[in-house]
């Protein structure tokens, strides 16, 4: 199902939609497994909206009690193997999602989402050849999608391979020219890659765009692109940006410590992560979850994260046992 590719990641509106299909046939297993996704997913800043001012542990209880549904009414139901890692990563119980992960690769090794999921999550893990195999397979399987190029092309970059990266996220931005978080990634690779007039153009069409200005971490994550070419005017800017939205919603952790990192102030985005890191820890949410995994794999090479004392934080994100 590509329910979550419409309506603007509008959370009501696709639990509308998905209520509305199992009122017609509550046997469909497929749809309590997106359900369990979506409600998910409304924990975490994303492209078209913010994460829900809504207590987590109740969302995450919900999540798993239709993931658990759509699992009694199919045991090899690939999304709904997705949806619980998906439900496991999100609360910082990585073990838990690379098994779930794993069990809908096993189940479906052809299935795209499937590679993605797992590659995505072994790639934040460090795991990067196995993840980038995964991830060159879903492009094989799928060559005509800009989004398998850009899962891709970020698998690369968090391998310390920009070069690599920026081929393949050329291509994908070649596809689908409108894609906001295609482009983000080529301007932050273009930068890595010591390309500075190219990734600026990147990151401006990036704002005709639109989408980051309404969403903390999108933004916070354009800012930090425009601090690795030193365009400061432009962190400045949208460093204001933040702080209004921060006036409408609640600002993920991780986002303020990306924010403050482009701002040049280390204490204070090392404050931010410690208070991430704490949260990893007692396995909440962070709705600037994006943004915690730019910090923790470090694809731009920032040498302010390879300090002490940020690596050690780094080193307690998402780990796995």
């Amino acid at each position: 199902m590509d329910l979550q590719r419409r309506n603007s990641f509008d959370t009501a509106i696709q639990l509308q939609y998905l209520d509305s299909a199992l009122a017609f046939d509550p046997s469909f297993a497929n749809v309590y497994a997106v359900k369990a996704n979506v409600l998910r997913g409304s924990l975490v800043d994303r492209a078209g909206g913010r994460a829900l001012d809504t207590e987590p542990a109740a969302l995450e209880s919900l999540a798993l009690e239709n993931a658990a549904k759509a699992l009694e009414l199919d045991p090899k139901s690939t999304r709904a193997y997705l949806a619980v890692g998906a439900i496991h990563r999100t609360f910082w119980r990585w073990n838990d999602a690379m098994s779930a992960f794993e069990r809908a690769y096993d189940l479906s090794p052809n299935d795209v989402a499937a590679l993605s999921s797992l590659a995505g999550l072994l790639s934040w893990s460090g795991q990067h050849e196995r993840a980038i195999s995964l991830a060159e397979r879903a492009v094989e399987l799928d060559p005509a999608s800009p989004t398998s190029r850009w899962n891709l092309g970020v698998t690369l970059a968090q391998a310390g391979r920009a070069a690599a990266a920026v081929d393949v996220l050329r291509k994908a931005a070649a596809m689908d020219p409108t894609a906001g978080q295609i482009r983000h990634w080529l301007g932050l690779m273009e930068a890595a890659s010591g390309n500075p007039a190219q990734a600026l153009l990147e990151l401006q069409a990036v704002e005709r765009l639109g989408a980051p200005l309404t969403n903390p971490t999108l933004t916070a994550g354009l800012l930090y692109s425009y601090s690795r070419i030193d365009r400061s005017d432009d962190v400045a800017r949208l460093a204001a940006d933040v702080e209004n939205l921060a006036a409408s919603g609640p600002v993920g952790a991780g986002t303020w410590a990306l924010m403050y990192l482009a701002l040049g102030d280390s204490d204070e985005a090392h404050r931010w992560l410690d208070a991430a890191v704490q949260k990893v820890e007692r396995h909440e949410p962070d709705a600037g979850f994006l943004n915690l995994m730019t910090i923790k794999t470090n694809p731009h090479a920032n040498p302010v994260l390879d300090e002490p004392r940020f690596r050690k934080l780094r080193d307690r994100i998402g780990a796995l046992d």
